[in-house]
Parts: structure tokens; C-alpha cells; sequence
């Protein structure tokens, strides 16, 4: 809001916009009464300032100068921090300039005097804050050691994302588009949702968190070649997957999974994740509840969890890929688990067994189709699941240390029948991995995917709703 003189003013408004767009737009209001002015700008700005509407004022903002085709710097300058300016936000920058750096400031970083943290990059970076976040978090909370068993304290501080990567999967799946001036309003008005956050363990060791995909074998096989190729830049994940598709390999392994206890929700049912979740709403959280003793939850935990017992799937596969969120991007405009939610504290596990290099390619084009049902194939299982375990199956090469050839060539078929998996398009070398997922960890600065309005629609900020 701008006052421009004793007898006019001018507001600021955001508006809905076709394709899941928002922009801005300004009303200029007029009267000969100076007081009549004052007054109404006086009360604007008393109603904006309430606490009800959750509006960031200070945000430590993270630009990543070198994420997806390098645009991230004019993207912020250009686009974002003029939004920020209108609406009165202030900010501080900090341009990275090495792997980790974001994680690594923000164990440090003084953030009592901030409202939110922005990403200005892709999922990479994003994920980068979640690691710095949760870190800084534990600590806070003196969580010395991060085991399978351990209760999660929640982030209060909220992330905004301003798309700006190569794939900006997390930016599709919680706004519907990759426009960095929507991201930018999502979060001036101070939308907030929050979605489910996985954890990767190898044995009681931490790994990595997790926000969007964790694969094994095909995607884990595209993003490990796939560092080779940077300066093809997102074009290099088509030629991966390309020359992968033709490989068509499969890795024999064990995959253990606690099935969700929900039967009306899987990954088929049909329902998507939008914007006020019935499902997300619904879901029980898994954690301790805010008025119950930790332990007693931990208890009854595992209590349901061998009361109810894992299953198990043995085989040869292409590819086991665990969705915590839709996934969607320009490949898939649904995601390859369309019928993922951001906060119902289950994973989509899409099983891809042992088929032929034609029946996978037909898998992958239907991803693309909105109206077709990719999982429809008889090597292919879908499961929803709140946790799960593999193991990869390998010859025993006991004997492999030999120095003769033999021995050799059994050290290289070990490494040739192990693939690496894929988290948030990081490499995580460990094969043998135990999972598990946290309901609604993180809370962003996003309301989910709202449905499509028509050209003639007159949307606004009222009408829309808040998630």
C-alpha cells in the first residue's frame, strides 16, 4: 500500500490467474477529504499487521547463483524482491557459493529475528535448507543423536520457495506452476502448508532427509551418470534417462514395507492433492500428539507396527521408487504418483519388476498422460506405505579378494549388480537402506495445488480461501 498524496492512495491486491498464476495488481483509491484518506490507509494497515494473517515481515533470503541454467541472481533481483519491496518485507541475502553452504550457515545463524527463509534455486537447494533446518532444530531441541526411534521435534520457522532449478518438483507439487512471481505472492500473503518429511538410515546411522522422491535403480542410475554431464544442463537428465531406458537393467533385491492402515487410500484411488486436503486433514498423525507422553507414543508405535507386521517383496526390479509427494513436473504434469499427498504421513512405493526396455517405455510415456493410469501393467505394484526397508541381493563373494582374474571379475560383477538410489536428485551410495516418514515436519510458505479457474474468472484472495 503507497500513499501518493493528502488525496489519493494506492493498494496493492493479488489475483488468481489462469495455469495456477498469480499476479499483482494495483487500485488507486481518490477523495478531496484528506482525513477520509488518512483514516482508511490508518486502518489497512492496522488490519494487514494482525497476527491472523501470518504475513512474513523479515526473511533470510538463500540465492543459489549457479542452480538449473544459472538464473536464480536476476530471477530474485528481477521478479521477487520488487514483491517483497510492495509489500513491505525485509531481507537478508545471502548468495551461496559452495555445496552446503546454506545447511551450514543455518546451524549457526541467528533466526529469532526471522519469519521465514527462502530458497532461490531448485529442489537441491531447498533440500539443503531442510538438512541446515533440521539440524539447527535437534540442536535446539538437544537431540544429541538421529536414530530410527526418535521423536521429531517440528521447524516453527516456515521456507518459501522461488523456483529456479533444473526440475523444481517441490514448487509444482505445493503451488501448481514454476512462475517465481506466484511463489514470490504465496509468500508475501503468508500462505502455509506443511508437508511430510522422509528420513534415510543405514542401520541406526542417518543418511539424508527426504521431500520428494527417493529411487533406486533407474532414476538412481540417471543421476549418478548424470554428473558428468552438468554443463548439458536439465537436458542432461533426458539424455540419462534416454541411454538408461536402452540399458534397461534390473537389480535383485528385498523390499520390506509396514502397508498404511488406511485400505481406501493407495496410490490408485484416484484422489489428488489439492489445495484444503480432505486427506491430509484426516490423516492420524504418527508422532507423539502434542498432549501425550513421547514414549508412550514411541511404545504404541511399535506395538502397531509388529501387531500389523511388514511384508515383503523379493525380486528383480528396475526400479523401486518411494514418492513422498506427487512429483510433478514439465515430464508429468500429475507426477509419476499422481495420487501422492503432501501431508498424510504415507509414502507412495511404486514397484517396477523385471520387464522389457518396450513395456517400461509405455510406463514412462503414460506418466505423461494425465488420463491414462501408468501403474495398469502387471509388472508394476503401487503401494502406500508408512515405512519401508531394502536389501539388495548379491552373489557371496567371500572369496572375491583373490588376486587372480577370477577374482577380479567377481568384484566387478558385485558392483555391476548394485545401483545407487536417487534422493531429491542427490546420490546416496548405501544400497541397504531403512526408511521412514514424518507427518507434516515441514511448513512452507505455499497453499497446494488449487484447481484450474477459468480465462473468465474473477479471482481474488477472498474467494480463493487459505489452505
Amino acid at each position: 500500500m503507497v500513499s501518493l498524496n493528502p488525496t489519493a492512495f494506492t493498494l496493492w491486491v493479488v489475483k488468481r490467474c489462469r495455469k495456477h498464476r498469480w499476479r499483482e495488481r494495483k487500485v488507486t483509491f481518490l477523495s478531496k477529504d484528506t482525513s477520509v484518506i488518512q483514516q482508511w490507509v490508518d486502518i489497512l494497515h492496522e488490519a494487514l499487521s494482525k497476527p491472523e494473517f501470518c504475513r512474513p515481515r523479515n526473511l533470510l533470503v538463500f540465492v543459489n547463483p549457479v542452480g538449473g541454467k544459472g538464473h536464480a541472481t536476476r530471477i530474485y533481483s528481477k521478479r521477487v524482491a520488487p514483491i517483497f519491496e510492495l509489500a513491505g518485507v525485509s531481507t537478508e541475502v545471502v548468495t551461496t557459493n559452495h555445496q552446503n553452504h546454506a545447511r551450514d550457515t543455518l546451524r549457526d545463524y541467528d533466526l529469532a529475528k526471522f519469519d521465514g527463509i527462502v530458497s532461490i534455486g531448485g529442489d537441491g537447494m531447498f533440500t539443503e535448507i531442510v538438512h541446515g533446518l533440521m539440524a539447527r532444530t535437534l540442536a535446539d531441541s538437544d537431540v544429541e543423536q538421529l536414530t530410527p526411534e526418535t521423536v521429531l521435534p517440528q521447524p516453527t520457522i516456515r521456507i518459501g520457495i522461488i523456483p529456479a532449478g533444473s526440475t523444481d518438483t517441490v514448487a509444482w507439487t505445493t503451488c501448481g506452476t514454476k512462475d517465481a512471481t506466484t511463489a514470490a505472492i504465496h509468500i508475501v500473503i503468508g500462505d502455509d502448508t506443511a508437508i511430510d518429511l522422509g528420513i534415510c538410515f543405514s542401520g541406526n546411522r542417518f543418511i539424508k532427509y527426504n521431500v520428494s522422491m527417493m529411487a533406486y535403480g533407474y532414476y538412481g542410475d540417471c543421476i549418478v551418470d548424470s554428473e558428468a554431464n552438468r554443463w548439458m544442463g536439465p537436458k542432461r537428465y533426458d539424455w540419462e534417462g534416454f541411454k538408461k531406458l536402452l540399458a534397461n537393467k534390473s537389480y535383485e533385491g528385498e523390499l520390506t514395507y509396514l502397508p498404511c492402515p488406511d485400505k481406501e487410500n493407495h496410490p490408485r484411488d484416484g484422489t489428488h492433492c489439492k489445495a484444503g486436503c480432505s486427506v491430509c486433514s484426516a490423516a492420524p498423525v504418527a508422532e507423539a500428539e502434542p498432549d501425550n507422553n513421547p514414549s508412550q507414543s514411541l511404545q504404541g508405535w511399535f506395538a502397531f507396527m509388529y501387531n500389523k507386521g511388514w511384508q515383503k517383496v523379493k525380486g528383480r526390479f528396475i526400479g523401486i521408487n518411494a514418492f513422498v509427494m506427487s512429483c510433478r513436473c514439465r515430464f508429468a504434469p500429475e507426477g509419476p504418483a499422481p495420487c501422492a499427498h503432501l501431508g498424510d504421513g504415507c509414502i507412495d512405493l511404486i514397484v517396477i519388476h523385471e520387464c522389457s526396455r518396450v513395456d517400461y517405455m509405455r510406463h514412462l510415456f503414460r506418466c505423461m498422460d494425465p488420463k491414462k493410469d501408468q501403474f495398469d501393467f502387471p509388472f508394476i505394484q503401487a503401494i502406500r506405505c508408512r515405512d519401508f526397508k531394502f536389501r539388495p541381493i548379491t552373489d557371496d563373494l567371500e572369496d572375491a579378494h583373490d588376486s587372480g582374474v577370477e577374482g577380479q571379475q567377481r568384484l566387478r560383477s558385485r558392483t555391476s549388480c548394485l545401483s545407487v538410489w536417487n534422493c531429491d536428485g542427490e546420490v546416496v551410495e548405501e544400497p541397504s537402506i531403512d526408511y521412514r516418514i514424518h507427518r507434516k515436519m515441514i511448513r512452507l510458505f505455499a497453499r497446494g495445488v488449487e484447481d484450474e479457474i477459468s480465462e473468465t474468472s474473477n479471482g481474488c484472495l477472498n474467494c480463493a480461501g487459505r489452505n
